[in-house]
């Protein structure tokens, strides 16, 4: 019944309402919320999912926009010329409505406004100047617009889906609205040619039946022959059918969290992925495990009943190029051709998490991995998560752990978010914070400056926590466009903690902020610093006719706003 669905989900609701962050109003907690279920089989993490929030004025209809790349989510000038061919683009767009009912408004809005943002002959700028979007909606278009056109010689499998969330009743949808959302399809096809297109409502009985579906941690696989050792570990041949089970879940998608432990991200078409396909549709090439090194996945309890082995968190460290590789090359609704052939798979039972790092170094070492992917097993970033802990605040070095650990998110601080946090808190850098995070932990000189050894952890812990004071603040405040929120959040810190000192911080000093631990900045503070920032952009953007978001990428911006409230005398070692 309609009356049940509804309450099970106002339930659901509820209890998941104390993990959100708690400064977001009903409407935008049901946007998260709806957003969460929708994308659950890609596993974002609370940031991920709130970046793609749009919704407010001049939404277009629109709440939430997310693009993928062979299921990795994208963030803003996204790099992806080099892809594979046959490259899986997918946008998802979000409209979630927190009434019961579905109507033909709401999907001729985002008909209108998809019909804008797909017109790759507009660019961004003419987006912009048009006055019709706001500038957080057209960023969040642009990721899948760049994408799209970057990857165009790659013959890529472009789809788009409307997901339509309420709390209504997929079963009384209208036939008029039903063909106003085929046309809405029909309308994106002709758009992009060759793209798939689909709308997807999504009820109380959906919402509440997605937000039961858990991930298996504890997935099985079958063996032909394996050799153990004394520590409960095994060396196993595995047929190639056997591993696409492992590999993929009830739908026949790939189960991408069993990679979070792994260190590289999908490489597409490069030399070497392109050696693996040819050796596994050879029919006349030698048995796959002689030319491949193999897979090495870490649990943390492994036992065997008869030829199977079952396996507790399974995380594949390494091997991840040829796992996906094997998955693309066998249709999961087509059985493995080959089945005789079968791949070495290395599985060790351990949950120690300084030995797992070990392991990760270790199997890595002998590829060509950089040392920025391997970050995340640094000592110093175990010793973080471990203050972290001590505190009840939760560092999240192994993507989305915490999360599904049932922690808030409003104390859940990613790898990223820290070192976003820092640069703009204790090294007076937002620019930089908010223009490349993707990027940060790349360089050694940068991730050694960000993550300065004789950086006290309290220091860290008081930045990680500043920041998300300073999010929610913005949040909460009715005034604060998205676009504010996106591009002033770091320089509101970096200027709160200014006036704190009554000077720039000393970037050489990695401790200058001790004084400041223990501080919390209240909401006057943040709303006369606002005020301040508020008037330094609007002056900064009609200097020198620039955008919001490309000034609050520039440097020149941040040394305007500090000379601006702290003259150039004033600087401490920068």
């Amino acid at each position: 019944m309609a009356k049940n669905d509804i309450v099970l989900l106002e339930s659901v609701l509820d209890a998941k309402r104390e993990l959100a962050p708690s400064e977001l109003r009903e409407h935008e907690y049901f946007e998260l919320f709806a957003s969460d279920q929708v994308l659950k089989d890609y596993d974002l993490s609370s940031d991920e999912l709130l970046d793609g929030l749009v919704g407010g004025g001049d939404d277009g209809g629109i709440d939430g926009m997310y693009t993928f790349a062979d299921t990795k989510l994208l963030e803003e000038n996204p790099r992806i010329a080099s892809a594979r061919d046959g490259i899986e683009l997918h946008l998802v767009v979000v409209q979630a409505k927190s009434r019961p009912g579905f109507g033909e408004k709401p999907i001729q809005l985002i008909a209108d406004t998809l019909c804008e943002l797909l017109d790759l002959s507009r660019g961004e700028g003419q987006l912009m100047e048009s006055g019709l979007f706001s500038g957080a909606l057209i960023r969040r278009a642009e990721i899948f617009r760049s994408a799209l056109t970057q990857v165009a010689n790659r013959r890529p499998r472009v789809s788009i889906a409307i997901a339509y969330a309420s709390k209504g009743d997929t079963a009384e949808i209208s036939p008029k609205v039903g063909r106003r959302a085929e046309r809405l399809e029909g309308e994106i096809v002709e758009s992009i040619s060759g793209a798939m297109a689909a709308v997807e409502f999504y009820g109380a009985r959906e919402l509440h039946q997605l937000s039961q579906k858990t991930r298996s941690n504890r997935l099985d696989l079958a063996f032909e022959g394996a050799l153990p050792d004394e520590e409960n570990s095994y060396v196993a041949l595995v047929a190639l059918g056997d591993y696409c089970g492992f590999l993929r879940d009830e739908n026949g998608a790939l189960r991408r969290y069993i990679f979070d432990g792994n260190v590289r991200d999908f490489q597409g078409n490069v030399e070497v992925n392109k050696e693996i396909a040819a050796s596994l549709t050879d029919p006349d090439a030698p048995q796959f495990w002689w030319l491949n090194n193999g897979v090495t996945i870490l649990a943390s309890n492994v036992s065997t009943v008869g030829k199977r082995l079952f396996l507790d968190a399974p995380q594949i460290v390494n091997g991840l190029q040829t796992s996906v590789v094997i998955h693309e090359t066998f249709p999961a609704d087509e059985p493995v051709a080959g089945s005789d052939r079968r791949v070495l798979v290395r599985i060790i039972d351990e949950s120690d998490p300084r030995i797992r790092d070990r392991i990760i170094r270790s199997t890595n070492s002998q590829t060509r991995v950089s040392t920025a992917s391997l970050r995340a097993t640094d000592e110093l970033q175990r010793e973080i998560e471990a203050y972290f802990l001590h505190a009840d605040w939760f560092y999240d070095r192994r993507k989305n752990y915490w999360k599904n650990e049932g922690k808030p998110a409003e104390r859940i601080v990613q790898i990223t978010y820290l070192a976003q946090a820092v640069l703009a808190i204790c090294l007076g850098d937002p620019s930089s914070a908010r223009a490349r995070p993707s990027s940060l932990l790349k360089a050694d000189a940068e991730y050694k400056r960000i993550f300065a050894r004789d950086r006290s952890y309290s220091i860290y812990l008081w930045a990680a926590k500043t920041q998300k004071v300073v999010d929610a603040f913005l949040r909460g405040q009715d005034d604060v466009t998205q676009e504010e929120m996106t591009n002033l959040k770091f320089h509101l810190s970096t200027l709160l903690v200014s006036e704190a000192v009554g000077r720039r911080v000393d970037s050489a000093d990695p401790n200058d902020l001790d004084q400041l631990l223990g501080h919390e900045f209240s909401d006057a503070e943040m709303l006369a610093a606002l005020a301040r920032l508020r008037t330094s952009m609007e002056r900064y953007l009609g200097q020198n006719d620039l955008r919001m978001d490309r000034a609050a990428k520039k440097s020149d911006f941040v040394q305007a706003l500090l000379a601006e409230h702290f003259p150039a005398e004033a600087v401490c070692s920068v």
